[in-house]
């Protein structure tokens, strides 16, 4: 099957074979390399908006008017920001598994 006949920019006509889509377990392991590579993009993009919150804390605690190293200290010791260290870790490690797929075992 060819594709219909297009007009080039210069003018000239092309045609060309029409693209073909993948099937069967081609297209599966397509959609498995795309939904891996979206899941690592999405758990790092999660970690690092989840540091970014520590951090901002942290240092936020730090640089106060009156602020002091004991301050951001305990700002890092509080448990809601060590639970958001945890998840972040939850995180970066989810996005290293998916990467690791990528590369170990690559869905092609």
């Amino acid at each position: 099957m060819t594709a219909p006949v297009k007009a080039a920019s210069n003018g000239a006509e092309t045609t060309g074979p029409a693209p073909q889509r993948k099937t069967g377990m081609a297209h599966v392991h397509e959609a498995e390399a795309y939904h891996t590579a979206t899941l690592a993009h999405d758990a790092a993009f999660e970690a690092e908006r989840l540091c970014s919150d520590i951090y901002r804390a942290v240092s936020g605690a730090y640089l106060r008017d009156g602020g002091t190293v004991s301050e951001a200290a305990e700002t890092a010791a509080d448990p809601a920001t060590e639970r958001k260290a945890r998840e972040a870790i939850e995180c970066m490690h989810t996005a290293q598994r998916n990467l690791r797929a990528l590369i170990d075992d690559p869905p092609f």
